[in-house]
């Protein structure tokens, strides 16, 4: 009984890895003449929108990196976005440009929204567009 238990949890454990590995990347994203590489994660819910360009949504950490703590107090745009705990105010910027691993292309017209809540090794929810 412990080993069909055993062999079930690790079956399941491999299949969930594989199937997480399918919707993470690393990526390269540009913005304010600097680039990060960092790991990012394609949400098919993440429908948002600034100014008709696709929105990611980025760790504050990734964001104070282009910016710097003062340069980052200084972002003037925002938006709202729709969450389970109802509407909130995040800050936005626009990307240079957004690199997946893998692919030559660079994706431009994307702008990024500032999230305090990315945990983990994804730094970057990528907007459902871009897959």
């Amino acid at each position: 009984l412990v080993l069909v238990c055993a062999e079930k949890l690790l079956y399941k454990y491999i299949v969930l890895a594989r199937r997480k590995h399918l919707y993470v990347s690393e990526i390269e994203i540009a913005a304010n003449g600097k680039t990060v590489k960092c790991k990012a994660y394609f949400d098919s819910g993440n429908k948002l929108y600034y100014r008709n360009k696709p929105t990611v949504i980025v760790d504050k950490s990734v964001a104070l990196e282009f910016y710097g703590k003062d340069g980052y107090e200084n972002i003037q745009n925002d938006t709202y976005v729709g969450t389970v705990a109802g509407q909130k105010k995040v800050k936005v910027f626009p990307l240079e440009y957004l690199s997946v691993e893998g692919t030559q292309d660079k994706i431009y017209g994307v702008m990024a929204a500032v999230s305090n809540h990315i945990g983990g090794e994804c730094k970057v929810v990528l907007h459902c567009d871009l897959q």
